[in-house]
């Protein structure tokens, strides 16, 4: 059970690298949704800049892909680390969402999965 929460958090890992990358190098359409954000009456402001939220997605990817490596290298013992990074992970994108759509709301479903599976007790051996 402990693979299927490491490809889980690998995928969402991945992709959080990569929108944090996209961030930071400040892409045209994330731009526009600053800007969207910004000017709408009922958008307000984000608490960071687009530079920031990428370098927070990306610090978070990166633990969801070191994560991922653990529980599939050392398995259920690393269930606990899976969780925190997925946790984490969770709330950061939660924030960017209006920032980041769909890739967004994509990965979240993934993590909830994630911890899921992770949470899932499976039946002592006797």
């Amino acid at each position: 059970m402990s693979r299927v929460a490491a490809v889980l958090l690998l995928g969402a890992g991945v992709v959080h690298v990569v929108l944090g990358v996209a961030g930071i190098t400040g892409a045209d359409r994330l731009e526009a949704n600053v800007r969207e954000i910004n000017t709408s009456p009922s958008g307000g402001e984000l608490y960071f800049s687009l530079g920031s939220w990428g370098l927070i997605l990306g610090a978070v990817g990166g633990l969801e892909v070191a994560s991922a490596v653990s529980l599939h290298r050392v398995g259920a013992r690393a269930r606990l680390f899976g969780l925190i990074a997925g946790f984490l992970a969770m709330g950061a994108v939660f924030f960017s969402l209006p920032i980041f759509r769909w890739p967004s709301a994509a990965t979240i479903l993934a993590l909830l999965a994630a911890t899921y599976v992770l949470t899932y007790r499976l039946p002592s051996e006797a």
